[in-house]
């Protein structure tokens, strides 16, 4: 059983847990020779834990936990010269991915939260329109008569380009911190932040496509869009998980459950900002192109193949992850 499986090993996962953080405050030289020993037979013996816990309890939070605790001590014990750059090439080829599918399904409840508000609000305001008072941010009928005149979404005056900023996803770094910050009060915040940005997207689509703008909103969005939003999921799927450990801890304490929930969390922020660079890049020279909208479409199920054929594949070759 689980709990006696806890039980019997918690103690020598608290006590490289220990010493883990005296390495981290000066490298192995703060531990004496019989403690650096020690430390590696720790390591050992906690993997083994992992190897067994992940045979057994594959979606518990000690499961996590353990993975996180040697992630952080892996780089002391294996300690080498070039050992940094390796490292990072490990976090993006296997870290990162395999965190994500770990933490698939609150990714999943972040999707949901987002996705079910944009198609009611898509929906409402599609057919009555004066509900777009309420969900449609203030000048988007200027701004979506001027892109039925250029036929490009991106091709705007200065004056509206603070509208589509606030608007679709140029503020999507912003989304994903509140979506993630919100998450150690009980993941409330974080659904919130999903929800109201679903229901602003889904808004200004249904606006848009009324106002014969469907085309040139969905040919900018494309590109960028699969990736960007992608990295919401994942910063609200993060927030999720620390809100879960303070609210369902499991078998382990309060305080261990929010760890290896943060230990996810921060590896999860890490692998989007990055995505997040690529998204940007994508929609400075890709996005608002003159390209043609199918161009524009074919580009963006590319991207969209692409990241989920890393999200879901990468990694796999590895159970250190």
């Amino acid at each position: 059983m689980i709990d006696r499986f806890i039980a019997t090993r918690k103690s020598r996962w608290d006590r490289l847990s220990a010493l883990l953080q005296r390495v981290r405050r000066g490298r192995l030289s703060r531990l004496t020779s019989a403690e650096i020993e020690e430390f590696g037979a720790l390591y050992r013996e906690t993997a083994s834990d992992l190897a067994l816990a992940r045979r057994e309890y594959p979606n518990s939070t000690v499961t996590g936990y353990l993975n996180g605790l040697l992630s952080q001590a892996h780089p002391y014990v294996y300690a080498r010269r070039g050992g940094n750059q390796r490292s990072l090439l490990r976090f993006f080829t296997h870290e990162f991915p395999a965190t994500f599918r770990r933490n698939g399904g609150l990714v999943l409840l972040g999707f949901l939260a987002f996705i079910i508000p944009a198609i009611l609000a898509y929906i409402l305001i599609y057919a009555t329109p004066r509900a777009s008072a309420v969900l449609v941010p203030g000048g988007m009928a200027t701004r979506i008569e001027e892109v039925r005149r250029t036929g490009n979404w991106a091709d705007i005056s200065a004056s509206e380009s603070s509208v589509a900023a606030s608007t679709i996803m140029t503020n999507n770094i912003r989304v994903a911190i509140l979506a993630f910050t919100g998450g150690i009060f009980l993941g409330i915040p974080s659904l919130l932040v999903l929800a109201l940005n679903g229901l602003t997207l889904g808004g200004v689509a249904a606006a848009a496509q009324r106002g014969g703008a469907g085309l040139a909103l969905w040919s900018f969005v494309s590109p960028h869009g699969w990736i960007e939003l992608t990295v919401i999921f994942i910063a609200g799927g993060a927030g999720l998980g620390l809100g879960k450990a303070v609210l369902l801890p499991g078998l382990l304490s309060r305080r261990d459950a929010l760890v290896a929930a943060a230990q996810d969390a921060v590896r999860l922020l890490m692998g989007g900002a990055a995505l997040l660079v690529v998204a940007g890049t994508i929609e400075g020279f890709i996005s608002p192109s003159a390209l043609p909208p199918g161009v524009k479409f074919a580009f963006g199920v590319l991207t969209a193949v692409a990241l989920f054929s890393y999200l879901f594949l990468a990694g796999r070759d590895t159970q250190s992850a």
